[in-house]
Order: C-alpha cells, then structure tokens, then sequence
C-alpha cells in the first residue's frame, strides 16, 4: 500500500507549480513558461495578457536617422522602462545606436517611463533623455544631441514630452 502511494506522488511532484517556467520565482523567459491566462512581459514576469502593451524607444541624432555614420561617436545607449512610483523597471545595455529603435512587444501596463542614456567609448555617460509612456504611446521618440562629443559635460534632458501624431516627441534640449 505504501509503494502504491509514493508511486502515486511522485508523478504529481515532476509537474511544474503553475505559473512561470516551473522555478516557482515568477520568472520566465517565453509565454509557454506562464500560466495559460499569462504571457511572459518584456521584464520576465509572468502577467495576464490584458495586462501588457506594446511600445517602441525611438531616436534621432540632431535630427538625422540613426545610422553608422550619426552614431559614430557613440559607443552605446543605456534602456530603461519602469515604473516612476514603484521599484519595478528593466534595464538593457549595452543598445546599438543604429537601429534607431527598440521594440517591446510586451511591457507591463505599470509601466510609465522610458530613460535613454548615451555612452562615449571611454564609458561616460553623455546624455539622458526620460519621457513618458503608457498603453496609447506606440512610439516615444528622443532627438539625441551627441552628434559631436561633449567632453566631462553631461547633458540631462527631463523634459515633458509632447505628443505629435499619436507618438511622444521628446521636447529636447533647448526647445
């Protein structure tokens, strides 16, 4: 009767607690790790599906396209999303310049703020630009000033952001 019983237990301690991944930490790294209401956000938690929104962080170099040649004296970008009122956030370094944006297809609905920082070669942080986002965003877009290099100078941009076309426009340094 014993054996019976352990036998009957064991397949049932080989299952993965629901939630995410079968860690049981509220971790995961794809939407199949979640519970079936849930898909895995952009920050490795499990969330309700209702619970998440897509946003693009956008830029521009004084204007111009990123590119290699207006990202030349950028080594990279620093991303963060997060929470302004909360501890939550994600952070990704290091960003290529190039692409000119990074897509979150999946960003928990707490989240209300982008912070994109600019990194020289020698690891100095030149520039941070912060704007906000939400669910209606689609794409927030920072100009970028660090077309020329700015040496032992940091530029902080905390500038309300406009809203131009249904997409978030940095107001930028001096505007």
């Amino acid at each position: 009767m014993r054996a019976v019983l352990l036998v009957a237990l064991v397949p049932a301690l080989a299952l993965p607690p629901s939630g995410c991944g079968g860690a049981g930490d509220g971790t995961c790294n794809q939407d199949f790790d979640c519970a079936s209401a849930e898909v895995c956000a952009n920050n490795h938690a499990c969330r309700d599906a209702d619970r998440v929104y897509a946003v693009t962080v956008a830029w521009t170099l004084s204007g111009q396209p990123a590119s290699a040649d207006t990202c030349a004296l950028i080594d990279h970008l620093e991303l963060e999303v997060g929470e302004s009122f909360g501890a939550d956030y994600a952070h990704f370094a290091p960003v290529p310049c190039d692409p000119g944006r990074f897509p979150f297809s999946k960003l928990p609905d707490t989240y209300d703020y982008a912070r994109l920082d600019v990194v020289t070669g020698g690891q100095s942080l030149i520039e941070s630009h912060r704007g906000t986002i939400g669910p209606s965003t689609g794409t927030i877009t920072f100009d970028l000033d660090s077309a020329a290099p700015l040496p032992d100078a940091a530029i902080v941009v905390d500038a309300p952001a406009s809203i131009d076309g249904g997409a978030i426009v940095d107001a930028g340094v001096g505007d």
